[in-house]
């Protein structure tokens, strides 16, 4: 039961996370429509681009490996563990395209600044930027290092509680 629930909240969270970026996306489109700005041009757009559809790839493979999990668990055991560690490297480096789309993002709304403004904004901007890469160091560093990560095989190997 333990390992459904955090299944069902891995699912919730990244569900949670599509109406997120749905959201996003429309405001930005709207954005650039009424302001007759080109859309995705940029470098920041066209990782932004990248990263929202490897998501949304990701999203998918997961929820239909879950629904195969739900039809027939003991059939599907060794398709999913052999997706796991695909699936595990592909949501890292979606994670570290989340975090290059915000430093080219906060580096080319710097860049289009006049210059008194960007004086004004840009130690906020570098300590934006350095929040943002220092949280992606930390979360890379407990993702690779064997005692601090989550060990889900040890969950498989349980009863049922």
């Amino acid at each position: 039961m333990f390992r459904m629930n955090i299944k069902i909240l891995h699912a919730a969270l990244h569900t949670a996370t599509l109406g997120i970026i749905g959201f996003g996306l429309y405001e930005v489109w709207e954005y650039h429509s009424s302001k007759s700005i080109e859309h995705l041009v940029s470098l920041h757009s066209q990782i932004g681009a990248l990263t929202v559809g490897l998501f949304c790839a990701q999203y998918l493979m997961g929820l239909m490996s879950f629904i195969g999990l739900l039809a027939c668990e003991n059939v599907t055991d060794t398709a999913r563990a052999d997706f796991i560690p695909i699936h595990a490297a592909v949501g890292r480096m979606i994670f570290l395209l989340a975090i290059a789309s915000c430093i080219t993002g906060i580096s080319q709304k710097i860049f289009t600044l006049d210059a008194k403004t960007r004086d004004d904004k840009l130690s906020l901007a570098s300590t934006c930027a350095g929040a943002v890469i220092a949280l992606g160091i930390v979360s890379m560093y407990i993702l690779t290092t064997e005692r601090l990560r989550y060990k889900a095989h040890i969950l498989s190997n349980t009863s049922e509680e």
